[in-house]
Protein backbone atom coordinates (compact mmCIF):
# COMPACT_ATOMS: atom_id res chain seq x y z
CA UNK A 1 0.00 0.00 0.00
CA UNK A 2 1.32 3.43 -0.96
CA UNK A 3 0.62 6.57 1.07
CA UNK A 4 -0.26 9.85 -0.60
CA UNK A 5 2.41 12.60 -0.64
CA UNK A 6 0.27 14.60 1.80
CA UNK A 7 0.19 11.67 4.22
CA UNK A 8 3.95 11.23 3.91
CA UNK A 9 4.50 14.96 4.52
CA UNK A 10 2.26 14.82 7.61
CA UNK A 11 4.23 11.84 8.94
CA UNK A 12 7.56 13.58 8.31
CA UNK A 13 6.33 16.68 10.18
CA UNK A 14 5.24 14.52 13.10
CA UNK A 15 8.53 12.62 13.22
CA UNK A 16 10.75 15.67 12.69
CA UNK A 17 8.77 17.80 15.15
CA UNK A 18 8.21 20.95 13.11
CA UNK A 19 8.26 22.86 16.38
CA UNK A 20 5.26 25.02 15.45
CA UNK A 21 1.85 24.85 13.84
CA UNK A 22 2.66 26.06 10.33
CA UNK A 23 -0.92 26.81 9.26
CA UNK A 24 0.23 25.63 5.85
CA UNK A 25 -1.63 26.45 2.65
CA UNK A 26 -0.20 25.80 -0.78
CA UNK A 27 -1.12 25.70 -4.44
CA UNK A 28 0.91 22.49 -4.77
CA UNK A 29 -0.87 19.48 -6.13
CA UNK A 30 -0.73 16.03 -4.57
CA UNK A 31 2.61 15.27 -6.26
CA UNK A 32 4.57 17.85 -4.25
CA UNK A 33 5.18 17.48 -0.53
CA UNK A 34 5.73 20.78 1.31
CA UNK A 35 7.23 20.32 4.77
CA UNK A 36 8.02 23.44 6.84
CA UNK A 37 10.37 23.09 9.81
CA UNK A 38 11.73 25.52 12.31
CA UNK A 39 15.51 25.76 12.44
CA UNK A 40 16.94 27.94 15.19
CA UNK A 41 15.82 31.51 14.56
CA UNK A 42 14.62 30.73 11.04
CA UNK A 43 12.52 28.49 8.87
CA UNK A 44 13.28 25.75 6.38
CA UNK A 45 10.68 24.55 3.89
CA UNK A 46 11.41 21.23 2.18
CA UNK A 47 9.81 20.56 -1.22
CA UNK A 48 9.80 17.01 -2.57
CA UNK A 49 8.43 16.22 -6.03
CA UNK A 50 6.68 12.86 -6.40
CA UNK A 51 5.64 13.38 -10.05
CA UNK A 52 7.87 10.69 -11.53
CA UNK A 53 7.04 9.13 -14.88
CA UNK A 54 8.30 5.55 -15.01
CA UNK A 55 7.96 5.48 -18.80
CA UNK A 56 10.19 8.49 -19.48
CA UNK A 57 12.19 7.98 -16.27
CA UNK A 58 11.95 11.67 -15.49
CA UNK A 59 10.29 13.98 -13.00
CA UNK A 60 7.60 16.37 -14.20
CA UNK A 61 8.68 19.77 -12.84
CA UNK A 62 6.29 21.51 -10.45
CA UNK A 63 6.10 25.21 -11.31
CA UNK A 64 4.88 28.41 -9.66
CA UNK A 65 3.94 26.87 -6.33
CA UNK A 66 2.65 29.40 -3.82
CA UNK A 67 3.25 28.63 -0.15
CA UNK A 68 1.58 30.38 2.78
CA UNK A 69 2.51 29.58 6.35
CA UNK A 70 2.04 31.02 9.80
CA UNK A 71 5.24 32.35 11.32
CA UNK A 72 5.67 31.73 15.05
CA UNK A 73 5.36 35.02 16.96
CA UNK A 74 8.84 34.67 18.45
CA UNK A 75 10.50 34.49 15.01
CA UNK A 76 11.38 37.86 13.51
CA UNK A 77 11.77 37.43 9.77
CA UNK A 78 11.56 41.14 8.91
CA UNK A 79 14.50 42.14 6.73
CA UNK A 80 15.63 38.56 6.18
CA UNK A 81 15.76 36.91 2.79
CA UNK A 82 14.43 33.60 1.50
CA UNK A 83 16.74 31.50 -0.64
CA UNK A 84 15.65 28.58 -2.83
CA UNK A 85 18.29 25.86 -2.96
CA UNK A 86 18.26 22.66 -4.98
CA UNK A 87 20.74 20.15 -6.34
CA UNK A 88 20.79 22.14 -9.59
CA UNK A 89 21.15 25.59 -7.95
CA UNK A 90 24.57 25.99 -9.48
CA UNK A 91 27.59 27.82 -8.11
CA UNK A 92 25.67 31.08 -7.55
CA UNK A 93 24.04 29.45 -4.53
CA UNK A 94 20.36 29.47 -5.34
CA UNK A 95 17.66 32.00 -6.05
CA UNK A 96 16.53 34.72 -3.65
CA UNK A 97 12.73 34.65 -3.51
CA UNK A 98 10.43 37.63 -3.09
CA UNK A 99 7.97 37.23 -0.24
CA UNK A 100 5.20 38.98 1.65
CA UNK A 101 5.14 38.96 5.44
CA UNK A 102 2.01 40.43 7.01
CA UNK A 103 -0.36 39.55 9.84
CA UNK A 104 1.91 36.69 10.87
CA UNK A 105 1.67 35.01 7.46
CA UNK A 106 4.60 34.39 5.13
CA UNK A 107 3.70 34.04 1.44
CA UNK A 108 6.16 33.18 -1.33
CA UNK A 109 6.19 31.48 -4.72
CA UNK A 110 8.66 28.82 -5.79
CA UNK A 111 9.20 29.10 -9.54
CA UNK A 112 10.21 25.47 -10.12
CA UNK A 113 10.94 22.22 -8.31
CA UNK A 114 12.47 19.44 -10.36
CA UNK A 115 13.11 16.72 -7.75
CA UNK A 116 13.92 18.34 -4.41
CA UNK A 117 14.38 21.90 -3.19
CA UNK A 118 14.58 23.71 0.09
CA UNK A 119 13.69 27.30 1.00
CA UNK A 120 15.73 28.74 3.86
CA UNK A 121 15.65 32.04 5.74
CA UNK A 122 18.89 33.96 5.85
Amino acid sequence: MSDSPAAVAARVRALAGAGFDPGLATSAGPDLAVVPCRQGAGLVVHLLNYAYDTTTRAFAPQENVTVTLTVPAELDLAGRSLRLLSPDSGPEGGLVLAYDLSAGKLVFTVPRVDVYAVVVTE
